[in-house]
């Protein structure tokens, strides 16, 4: 089976397809990220920065979920803007009466997530 053809190279020795992937494989199971290595450094201390971390995760992820409600917001509020000016062209009060309060409503949404 060895030689020039492809289960040579899959199951060769060294440097071959399986080789490769089980070494990273392995590199990425085993690799040390800077978090870890900054655990390791506080083994020895009388606190656990663990639970802060924890936090500092949260609150970040918290942000994020805020930043992609008020980007959603925005894009529905210049959309609304958008069949308003049509509305109004066209004379359509009843929807136009609907749309400011939806978009009173969207307004409302934005302000508390500041």
């Amino acid at each position: 089976m060895g030689g020039n053809n492809f289960f040579g190279n899959f199951l060769g020795s060294g440097n071959s397809f399986f080789d490769l992937y089980l070494n990273n494989f392995f590199d990425r199971k085993l690799a040390l990220t800077g978090w870890e290595m900054q655990d390791k450094e506080s083994w020895d201390l009388p606190v656990n920065l663990d639970r802060y971390e924890q936090e500092i995760q949260k609150i970040e992820m918290s942000e994020k979920e805020k930043d992609s409600r008020r980007k959603k917001l925005e894009s529905a509020k210049t959309r609304l803007w958008e069949y308003k000016n049509k509305f109004e062209t066209s004379g359509k009060k009843e929807l136009l009466k609907e749309l400011e309060e939806d978009m009173k409503k969207i307004d409302a949404e934005m302000k508390s997530l500041s």
